[in-house]
C-alpha cells in the first residue's frame, strides 16, 4: 500500500487472502469485516480448497507450533524435543492421510492434483505406483500444466527404476577434465548426487567411503561417480577433502539445475543408481551402514 508523501512502498501482511481463479468465470468475492475472512462464492476449486485446509488446519498448527519452539534443536537428550519430534511424525502421518482420504474422493479436482504431488511424488517416490495413481485422474486435469509436469516427473524417474538402460552423461571432473559414465562400462558404477551443504549427504559419506575401501581391497570391481549439485567450487572441494572421497567426482556447478540432475530427474538428494557392467540399473538409493552389504549382493 502506498501512503501520500511516502517515497516508498509499505507492504503490509496478515489481512490477506488467496485463492484460485478459474477460467472464463468470475471471481465473487463476500467481504464483511477483513480480507483474509472473506468468502469465495460459487468456485468448486477453491470449495475444495477451503475443505481440504479445513481438514488440514488441526495437523498444521501442531506442526507449526513444535516447529517454531524446536525447529532449531537437535538436542536428543530433551525430552521436550523428543515429545515434540514424536507429535510432528504423528501430525505429519495424519495429514498425509487426510491428503490421500481426499485425492481418492476428488479424482476431477485440481487441489486433489496438487496433493497429489505431496503424497505421491515425495522423496524417492516410486513412480510405477505414482503412475497407476495418476492415471485415475480425469484427462481434463492430466492436461493441465501442473498434470504434465507431473506425467514428466514419473517418466523421468521410471528411467531410473531397475531394469532399465541408463542414461549416459558427460561432465567435468574437479580438475576440469571430462568424464564419460559410458567410460565405465565393464564396471559396477554408484553413481551419487550429493552436495556439500547437504546434511543427509554428509551422513552417508562414511558409509560410502567405508564401503568403497572394502570393496576395492577384496578385489571387487567397483567405481563411484559423485555428481555434486553445488554452485561453489571452493564448498564442493572442500567437502570432498573433508570427506576424503577417494572416488571420482564432477559437476557443472549449477545447483540443482546441474543437467545430470535433471537428466535425471533428481530434485532431492541424497539419491544414488547402481549400474551393472552391460549399464543396466539393477537398483538405487542404497542407504544407511549396511550400504556395503547391499552393493555385496550385486557385486561379487
Amino acid at each position: 500500500m502506498r501512503h501520500e508523501g511516502d517515497t516508498a512502498i509499505r507492504w503490509y501482511s496478515g489481512d490477506e487472502l488467496s485463492f484460485y481463479i478459474e477460467n472464463n468465470k468470475p471471481v465473487q468475492i463476500a467481504v464483511k469485516d477483513s480480507v483474509k475472512r472473506a468468502k469465495i462464492l460459487n468456485s468448486k476449486i477453491n470449495d475444495d480448497k477451503a475443505l481440504l485446509e479445513s481438514r488440514l488446519k488441526p495437523y498444521n498448527q501442531i506442526l507449526n507450533f513444535y516447529i517454531a519452539k524446536y525447529g532449531h534443536s537437535s538436542d536428543t537428550t530433551d525430552p521436550g524435543f523428543l515429545r515434540a519430534r514424536d507429535s510432528c511424525k504423528a501430525a505429519y502421518a495424519n495429514a498425509m492421510q487426510i491428503r490421500k482420504s481426499f485425492i481418492d474422493s476428488n479424482k476431477d479436482s485440481y487441489i486433489a492434483l496438487e496433493a497429489f504431488q505431496l503424497t505421491d511424488l515425495g522423496y524417492s517416490f516410486n513412480p510405477d505406483t505414482a503412475q497407476q495413481h495418476f492415471a485415475a485422474f480425469s484427462p481434463d486435469l492430466k492436461n493441465t500444466l501442473l498434470g504434465k509436469a507431473i506425467q514428466n516427473k514419473i517418466s523421468i524417474a521410471q528411467k531410473r527404476n531397475p531394469g532399465r538402460k541408463v542414461m549416459d552423461f558427460t561432465q567435468n571432473d574437479t580438475s576440469g577434465n571430462p568424464i564419460k559414465l559410458s567410460d565405465y562400462r565393464g564396471k559396477y558404477v554408484l553413481v551419487d548426487f550429493w552436495a556439500s551443504w547437504c546434511g543427509p549427504c554428509r551422513a552417508e559419506n562414511p558409509n560410502l567411503v567405508a564401503a568403497y575401501k572394502k570393496l576395492k581391497k577384496n578385489n571387487k570391481d567397483l567405481q563411484i561417480i559423485s555428481v555434486s549439485l553445488d554452485e561453489s567450487k571452493a564448498a564442493w572441494l572442500g567437502a570432498v577433502h573433508h570427506d576424503s572421497l577417494p572416488w571420482t567426482q564432477v559437476s557443472d556447478l549449477k545447483g540443482f539445475k546441474n543437467e545430470v540432475a535433471v537428466q535425471y530427474g533428481i530434485d532431492a538428494i541424497p539419491q544414488n543408481v547402481l549400474i551393472d557392467p552391460e549399464g543396466i540399473i539393477i537398483d538405487n538409493n542404497l542407504r544407511g551402514a549396511d550400504v556395503y552389504d547391499k552393493l555385496a549382493e550385486f557385486i561379487h
